[in-house]
């Protein structure tokens, strides 16, 4: 049942996505992919924020467990869609 449930959500996800990026571009915006650079630094600046949220008390380790098992097979699914 869960499993049905997160099909639908993230189907209703990727639907909601797509609209929005076309209300962006109707309101002119353009998306840009940013440089290697930029992409560095992102992942160096954020790489610390789940352990800073558990410090603060704002996350359980146990939750980030679950988050971070649910991306690995979020982007293991998508890796095999773009096979």
């Amino acid at each position: 049942i869960m499993g049905r449930m997160f099909r639908e959500v993230e189907r209703q996800i990727k639907k909601d996505n797509v609209q929005a990026l076309e209300a962006l571009r109707n309101q002119g915006i353009k998306l840009i992919s940013p440089s290697s650079e930029a992409l560095d630094e992102w992942y160096a600046t954020t790489s610390d924020v789940p352990n800073r949220l558990i410090e603060a008390g704002k996350l359980s380790q146990g939750m980030l467990n679950i988050l971070e098992g649910h991306l690995k097979d979020f982007r293991l699914r998508q890796s095999k869609v773009n096979e």
